[in-house]
Parts: structure tokens; C-alpha cells; sequence
């Protein structure tokens, strides 16, 4: 996909509502565990969770 596509994409504002969502209840449910977004470990958080989403769980070595 290109920028184009998921900017112009008619689901995007509800997506992005519904990850704002998803993280207000995470926090709410536990602050501490969900306080790593807040502070300037966001970026290897973010990181981290980007490798777990890329990952083929067929593979062993993951």
C-alpha cells in the first residue's frame, strides 16, 4: 500500500479512533504496563511491537 492509499482509505479516521480506544482501556485496565507509550521508550515500544506484528508465527526462530 502506499501513503496514498491508507491516507485516502474511508476506514482510516474509524480505525484511528478505535486504536486511540483500545489504548485509553489498556491504560485504564493497567497504567503501568501501558505507561511505556507515555514516556520516550515509545519509540522501542513501538519498535517492539511492530517486530511481533511482522513476525510469521509459522517460524520457529520468531
Amino acid at each position: 500500500m502506499t501513503y496514498e492509499d491508507i491516507a485516502g482509505h474511508p476506514a482510516l479516521p474509524a480505525c484511528g479512533r478505535a486504536q486511540a480506544l483500545a489504548m485509553q482501556q489498556a491504560y485504564q485496565g493497567n497504567p503501568r504496563a501501558s505507561s511505556v507509550f507515555a514516556t520516550q521508550r515509545w519509540l522501542m515500544a513501538h519498535i517492539g511491537l511492530a517486530l511481533y506484528f511482522r513476525r510469521d508465527p509459522s517460524d520457529a526462530r520468531n
